[in-house]
């Protein structure tokens, strides 16, 4: 009784946040969330698709992480006196214009989306300008980065830029006459400590072949146009920021008058095959694999998770409509798990390597199993590279995925707390602290026992 007492007092406080916030986002009275001023390494959370971030007023409306729960990141930080900041990248843009952003976002200044880059999709070189999320990004004050679903692949290729930049992005800019932007030019991996990846779908997601083919995106387009005609409205621009002004779609706050969505713009976006959906495709995945090793002083940690299925015959996988408690997730986890999106892997993979086709056939079980979004196969590490699952009381090791139990009974949303009915923001901090502790463990004392 008094347990549930507390959820519902947790979620009428959080209500009350939001509805004032909404009230003050409407009237045009900037939000800013508040943060402590901590010191040493700092944990950057970074989105999937459709996400919002600290620059973003819809997130102070309905947080991403913590949605229903309450401001899971403010509740971090009073735990731990550490900072927490969420990065607030395009929530369609592909994984390059993410990491992109993301620079901007850490080191302040203009994003640079590289020369070479904005020739071959055709859009603007340059995008909005940002102060940083935090003072101080560097060798003393590096970050830890906490990814949810497609920001694995978003923090994944930022690390290998940070590292070794962009060779045809330099010579672009030199021949230009131009200096590179400095994460082209790579040398900062010592600014990154550990990437951690929350249900990720690092070998793509068969739902994005259930939705279409060839243009996955055309059935949110309604809803993708309403967005951006709202955000042309004064009173409601920069409520829901996607992002997008590189492609003429999109208007950062207070900017309401300049670019306008339409048929055309939207056509060239998506064709441009420079957003999510396609780096979320089984061979836009595979080819960001290949552009993403490992870095061996990295630290790598992969939480998949999954909910509960029953088989059908011949091997399909239902899972039952009372897991399924998210709507978002009824349709694409049916699909998955029915394999209709993997039936379109086989056939695709027959023209590839037969390395291709053995991993399809090794993995077809895994495939089947999901979280209602992302196939379990694709949640726990990036095939072909080096992962281990550590046991009780092994030590954790860098260069390679450690890979931790799944958890089962859990959908697409868990470490966001998305599930209403499910979940309280108590029991999503504890999640976190634990892993927060543990990685205070391997950089405290240089090594950490599994838990």
């Amino acid at each position: 009784m008094g347990n549930n007492q507390s959820k519902a007092a947790e979620r009428a406080a959080g209500m009350k946040e939001r509805v004032l916030n909404t009230c003050r986002v409407i009237s045009g009275k900037q939000v800013m969330k508040p943060h402590i001023k901590g010191t040493g390494p700092v944990y950057v959370f970074v989105s999937g698709i459709l996400g919002t971030g600290e620059y973003s007023s819809f997130e102070h409306i309905l947080p991403y992480w913590g949605l229903f729960q309450g401001d899971l990141l403010h509740r971090l930080e009073e735990e731990t006196g550490s900072e927490c900041y969420a990065a607030a990248v395009g929530p369609l843009s592909s994984a390059w214009d993410r990491a992109c952003e993301l620079y901007a976002q850490l080191a302040g200044g203009r994003v640079d989306y590289g020369i070479a880059h904005s020739k071959k999709f055709n859009h603007e070189r340059f995008g909005r300008t940002y102060k940083p999320l935090f003072q101080g990004w560097g060798q003393e004050r590096p970050v830890h980065f906490m990814a949810h679903s497609f920001g694995g692949a978003t923090v994944r290729l930022f690390a290998q830029l940070c590292a070794e930049g962009s060779r045809e992005e330099r010579d672009a800019a030199w021949a230009a006459g131009e200096e590179p932007s400095p994460l082209f030019k790579g040398g900062l991996l010592d600014r990154i400590l550990s990437v951690t990846a929350l249900a990720s779908p690092h070998n793509g997601s068969t739902a994005i072949a259930t939705i279409q083919k060839e243009q996955p995106l055309w059935p949110f387009m309604p809803v993708f146009t309403f967005l951006n005609i709202v955000g042309t409205l004064p009173v409601l621009n920069g409520v829901y920021d996607m992002h997008l002004e590189h492609f003429g779609l999109s208007n950062p706050a207070g900017q309401y008058k300049g670019n306008k969505p339409s048929q055309k713009k939207l056509k060239a976006f998506l064709e441009s095959r420079d957003h999510a959906a396609a780096d979320l495709s089984l061979d836009g995945a595979e080819e960001l694999n290949s552009a993403t090793p490992v870095r061996p002083e990295l630290y790598y940690f992969s939480f998949p998770c999954a909910l509960e299925t029953k088989e059908l015959r011949h091997g399909k996988r239902l899972i039952p409509l009372k897991e399924l408690r998210n709507p978002l997730f009824v349709f694409y986890g049916t699909q998955v798990g029915m394999g209709l999106g993997f039936a379109r892997k086989k056939v695709r993979v027959e023209d590839r390597s037969a390395d291709r086709i053995r991993a399809a056939v090794e993995y077809e079980p895994l495939w089947l199993e999901n979280d209602g979004c992302v196939p379990l196969a694709s949640s726990r590490h990036p095939i072909g590279q080096p992962w281990k699952e550590p046991g009780d009381g092994e030590a954790f090791a860098p260069g390679i995925w450690n890979v931790m139990p799944t958890k089962y009974g859990a959908d697409h949303g868990y470490y966001c707390g998305w599930d209403p009915n499910n979940q309280n923001l108590e029991e999503l901090a504890q999640f976190y602290l634990e892993h927060m502790r543990r990685l205070e463990g391997i950089f405290g004392r240089k090594e950490a026992v599994a838990a």
